[in-house]
């Protein structure tokens, strides 16, 4: 995971960022692996994620996975 946003009120989201297109499923089957860890620990009481996403450095579009994984092309993110 390279970032998880955590809010005060117990909401998060994680991030995977990779450079390409051909690396997009391995972020979405990683994002995926800890959204299931986290659901399956019952002590840590967590919410499930807002959001899960790839950031990718060169990708033709944005879209959402089957899984509900976003895929955001970097080129998208602007000031």
């Amino acid at each position: 995971m390279d970032a998880i946003i955590e809010l005060t009120d117990g909401r998060w989201a994680a991030i995977e960022i990779k450079l390409s297109e051909d690396k997009v499923q391995k972020g979405v089957d990683s994002l995926m692996r800890l959204k299931k860890k986290a659901q399956q620990n019952p002590a840590a009481r967590n919410h499930d994620p807002e959001f899960l996403a790839v950031l990718v450095g060169r990708t033709s579009m944005a879209r959402r996975t089957p899984e509900g994984v976003y895929v955001v092309p970097a080129t998208c993110l602007t000031a």
